[in-house]
């Protein structure tokens, strides 16, 4: 048998406004807009906590709740708000979060993020 490796993706929605930068000025993405966001973040790790975790679903969920939840994106991030830098910044914020908590056989494999019906970004390890 091969190693064994576990997987875990937490879909996490969350509600938020911004604008971009660096666009022109008639593009629709400068004005101020929201969305509902939708992120699925996935995570490996060879072995699980003793309670049957890679990690509580709940710490994923408050951490990117608690940061990017019905704010402006433009104020909690030092990017250009863009779906390519939320998900990003949100596998930067997760992984921060498992160097805090020791979880050094974890790692973060992939975010993606929704942004409408039709626009999905994502950042992977290859």
């Amino acid at each position: 048998m091969g190693r064994i490796m576990f997987k875990i993706i937490k879909e996490v929605k969350f509600s938020a406004g911004h604008f971009l930068t660096g666009v022109p000025a008639d593009h629709p993405c400068s004005r101020q807009h929201g969305h509902n966001y939708i992120v699925n973040i996935e995570l490996i790790s060879n072995k699980l906590d003793d309670n049957g975790f890679i990690i509580d679903f709940n710490e994923i969920k408050s951490l990117i709740k608690n940061k990017m939840d019905h704010v402006n994106l433009n104020d909690v991030m030092d990017r250009n708000p863009t779906a390519e830098n939320i998900a990003l910044d949100i596998m930067e914020m997760t992984t921060q979060l498992l160097k805090s908590r020791n979880l050094f056989d974890v790692a973060v494999r992939s975010v993606g993020v929704k942004e409408t019906d039709t626009g999905y970004a994502e950042v992977f390890v290859r």
